[in-house]
């Protein structure tokens, strides 16, 4: 299955700028960066706040339908992380 961020809200909020401390930014790289840290608190077994799901997290990135665990999906976002830092290098 081909993996595409046009239908997403990932891919809407990738071109939204955000203010973070004085710089500029975007929605959707802020939000990569904070799911990965709350999946690795999910994967310790620490629930980052009351209403966490990872469908929450699925349906965000478009991959509901991929069948990832916790830990696929923490290895999916980290490789997104990691293609766009290559890609804006």
């Amino acid at each position: 299955m081909e993996y595409t961020v046009e239908n997403t809200q990932f891919g809407k909020d990738f071109d939204k700028p955000m203010n973070i401390n004085g710089m500029q930014g975007n929605k959707g790289w802020y939000n990569l960066i904070l799911s990965i840290m709350e999946l690795k608190m999910f994967n310790k077994g620490l629930k980052p706040h009351r209403h966490y799901t990872l469908k929450g997290v699925k349906a965000y990135f478009g991959l509901e339908k991929m069948g990832y665990d916790k830990h696929g999906l923490l290895e999916c976002l980290e490789g997104f992380k990691t293609q766009l830092e290559k890609h804006n290098s």
